[in-house]
């Protein structure tokens, strides 16, 4: 039987991966006993989008766990990633800290300031032929905003994953 800290962490990964799929996002787990370490989720149906899970109080080790996500990326050859870190008292994890090195978020900086993603009071902005809007109460665009604007995001529907 795994160790209560296996449970918790690998109960903090079901729970995001639950509320990804719910909001129409493809996202798996990391298989067991891979040869590699390629982060606890992938996301997206190429798996373009690692995600390393911590529930953990002490984030004393946030250095070393950024290095290792970028080793992450490179074994599942992703395009980028993030890790995710439990809020303490939050069982959603939409409420959780998403943390990134700033290299790592330069497309997606880059992406806003082009005016290829606008965040606005009811939603997102993406223009493409006119603007679509894709409303934060429906989550379900997500995946076809992602297909259509991928060149914004720095990956095209050819590239392999």
């Amino acid at each position: 039987m795994a160790n209560a800290s296996k449970r918790k962490g690998d109960a903090a990964e079901r729970a995001v991966a639950k509320t990804l799929n719910d909001h129409s996002i493809p996202t798996r787990r990391m298989p067991a006993g891979a040869a590699s370490d390629r982060g606890d989720l992938w996301v997206g149906e190429r798996g373009v989008y690692v995600i390393d899970v911590k529930d953990r109080a002490d984030w004393t080790h946030l250095g070393q766990w950024g290095e290792r996500l970028q080793q992450q990326i490179t074994h599942q050859a992703a395009t980028t990633g993030c890790l995710l870190l439990k809020r303490r008292g939050s069982t959603d994890p939409l409420t959780w800290w998403v943390v990134r090195p700033l290299a790592l978020e330069l497309d997606v900086i880059a992406a806003v300031d082009m005016g290829a993603v606008k965040r606005t009071a009811g939603g997102l902005i993406v223009p493409g032929g006119g603007e679509v809007h894709v409303p934060l109460t429906d989550p379900g665009r997500a995946r076809d905003l992602i297909d259509k604007h991928a060149p914004y995001l720095g990956h095209n529907e050819g590239d392999a994953a």
